[in-house]
């Protein structure tokens, strides 16, 4: 069958090494590892930021897991124990790393000990599309359930109940680093001679890797966090405070409430609980990756300096380049230099190809003359802001209190620009995506899986979201 490719997410920013692990993970010998599966995708890429799957497999996992979900009543509990299982072992093997000494080590010594990370994190890799599918899987079974026992078959009351019973059962990374920069702040604005140090340092032990995405970008260090807070003491805070608690308040009573009407529909129940799961997991399971490099760097840095290179340079070799790197087969300094400014990834029927600099093609982003896009409503409300256009971590600080955030898929990254925003647009995810999960956390009107929000509006467009009706329209400027 020929390859259907279709683009899933737009202008990431991910080394060579992290999207290598992806593409490699989720091939049949790791399936059948970690998942119990006899499949693996065999056709993926990345290039010039796009990220493209074919959508021919995409579907044959959806069919497989569904039919997984029929006949194995505990799949989906075993799936998310597992999980936890090799996330933990991912982060256990982390912190072994951290802890060896790496004076006078051998190449010899160095390989067996990266080959321990880099097999952790192929065990964990198949979590991280299986559960998107999941997420498909889950809510069209959902919605059916919706249907036949609760008798609700107007598709906006069915968002609304959606939206107030799915919410996550623990708080997720982002969320406890908001918390804890927004705590610290608030004693560094009411005592200003408190010694906040201590609370600093505690804050980088935990979030020092919260702005390192796919093995991209720098850990936080001291000044930034003081930045940080010294943009925040200009804020009311307490008023933020207050405004968080309200937000988390309205959501517990909105969650009993429709906690209540469900109880006639036993599958449904079930359904919404192992999803409210799912939608702590599918920011942890991705979050592990980049906090498992950050505890493991040391490794990391032990490799570079043996072989000469800086970590960003080391990261752009895919795994099996590191091995080979280790054993004495260099890869030549200016093609790591290319990759550096450009590359693309491309597995086809399970062979790989990696092109650098001028090799790698570039993909020409099409502007839609359209006025208006229609998406899933991943949180009520309605309001009016300009437009912003982030892609990623660089694009933040373009974004104002009040603008209204355009993305091809959000992630924790971008936390402080979504925080700000009055309203978030999206063009893929679903009711488990990131910016879903963000919008119902912090109270934001939010719209999901558009398709072509990007391509439509640009930076300045006057926008009213209308995340009632699930549309986005310019408005005269």
């Amino acid at each position: 069958m020929a390859i259907k490719w279709q683009c899933v997410l737009v202008k990431t920013k991910a080394s060579v090494l992290f999207q290598w692990y992806v593409f490699k993970g989720h091939q049949q010998s790791f399936f059948r590892r970690s998942l119990g599966l006899n499949f693996g995708l065999k056709n993926q890429k990345i290039v010039d930021g796009e990220i493209s799957i074919d959508l021919n497999e995409f579907n044959n996992l959806e069919k497989l897991l569904h039919e997984k979900i029929k006949k194995e009543r505990d799949f989906l509990s075993e799936y998310i124990a597992d999980c936890y299982k090799y996330a933990n072992l991912l982060l256990k093997t982390s912190h072994q790393l951290k802890n060896q000494s790496y004076n006078l080590i051998s190449n010899s010594h160095l390989l067996d000990l990266y080959l321990s990370y880099q097999q952790a994190v192929l065990n964990l890799v198949p979590f991280l599309n299986s559960i998107l599918v999941l997420d498909t899987i889950l809510k069209k079974e959902i919605i059916n359930y919706i249907v036949r026992d609760l008798e609700i078959v107007d598709k906006s009351k069915q968002e609304i109940l959606l939206n107030k019973l799915l919410i996550p059962n623990k708080n997720s990374f982002f969320v406890q680093e908001t918390q804890e920069i927004v705590k610290i702040a608030l004693l560094f604005q009411e005592h200003k001679k408190a010694d906040i140090n201590k609370h600093v340092e505690e804050y980088l032990d935990k979030f020092a890797w919260i702005n390192e995405i796919a093995y991209v970008g720098k850990f936080l260090t001291k000044k930034d966090v003081y930045n940080k807070l010294n943009k925040l003491i200009k804020e009311d805070i307490p008023e933020k405070i207050k405004k968080a608690k309200q937000v988390n308040t309205k959501k517990l009573i909105d969650y009993k409430i429709a906690r209540q009407e469900i109880n006639s529909s036993p599958k449904l129940i079930y359904s919404i609980e192992k999803t409210q799961e799912f939608i702590y997991l599918l920011t942890y399971r991705l979050d592990v990756f980049f906090l498992s490099f950050f505890i493991a760097y040391p490794l990391f840095a032990a490799i570079s300096e043996k072989l000469g290179l800086s970590v960003d340079e080391l990261v752009s070799l895919t795994g099996d380049e590191i091995v080979n790197y280790l054993k004495g087969k260099k890869v030549p300094h200016e093609e790591i230099l290319r990759r550096l400014n450009k590359y693309a990834l491309i597995l086809e029927n399970n062979k790989f190809t990696l092109l650098s600099g001028s090799s790698a093609p570039t993909v020409s982003k099409t502007t839609l003359m359209e006025n208006e896009v229609r998406g899933m409503i991943a949180n009520r409300g309605r309001v009016k802001g300009r437009a912003k256009v982030i892609y990623g971590i660089d694009d933040i600080e373009k974004v104002k209190l009040g603008d209204i955030v355009i993305s091809p898929m959000t992630e924790p990254a971008l936390v402080p620009a979504l925080i700000k925003a009055a309203g978030i647009i999206t063009d893929f995810g679903g009711i488990l995506s990131h910016a879903a999960i963000v919008s119902r956390e912090f109270g934001i009107p939010c719209i999901v899986g558009t398709e072509k929000a990007t391509r439509v509006f640009k930076d300045g467009d006057l926008i009213e979201l209308n995340a009632y009706d699930g549309v986005a329209r310019k408005i005269s400027k």
